[in-house]
């Protein structure tokens, strides 16, 4: 007897809400049938929250957090869900009523970056974000108008750093 999984079946689309923006790359959403997920979105890295630019004293994570508040608000929304992520929250997009790719629209207007390790469909669909993300960063667009940052990934791993404990020699 073979096994099904879910990722079988994926990606999975889904309308619903938004109930709560936990950062600019993670939201709290309810489907119609009242069930409640935590979406990471694929392909975008945001700034964490206590992420600040290199010379300006602006919180980049609340830049990009409120962005994508603007984005998502008042909007009927489809989840396209991709996956899962290591820590168990779903992974994928949102599409909304007029056709807007969140998380291309994101990386159009400055609001996040490309995730490193980032998968794609095609090299045509990497291309266009890739694109749109130089062009974001040409034209001083959303965070690039403060100035540079830290990629987020980075940031992480230098954050977690700090936290380990340190060995007894």
């Amino acid at each position: 007897m073979n096994r099904v999984d879910l990722i079988d079946f994926w990606p999975i689309k889904v309308s619903g809400q938004v109930l709560e923006v936990y950062d600019g790359d993670t939201v709290k959403v309810k489907i119609h049938k009242g069930e409640m997920f935590i979406l990471r979105f694929s392909r975008i890295d945001a700034p964490e929250k206590n992420q600040y630019f290199w010379k300006m004293p602006i919180n980049a994570g609340l830049v990009s957090t409120q962005c994508l508040k603007r984005l998502l608000m008042d909007r009927k929304i489809t989840w396209e869900i991709q996956g899962r992520d290591r820590y168990g929250r779903l992974l994928g997009d949102a599409l909304t009523e007029d056709h807007l790719r969140i998380t291309l629209e994101m990386i159009k207007q400055g609001c996040a970056i490309l995730y490193p390790f980032a998968r794609f469909k095609n090299w045509q669909e990497k291309h266009h974000y890739l694109n749109m993300f130089l062009e974001s960063l040409n034209y001083k667009r959303g965070l690039w108008k403060y100035g540079l940052l830290e990629n987020p990934y980075h940031f992480r791993r230098r954050q977690k750093a700090k936290r380990r404990p340190v060995e007894a020699e």
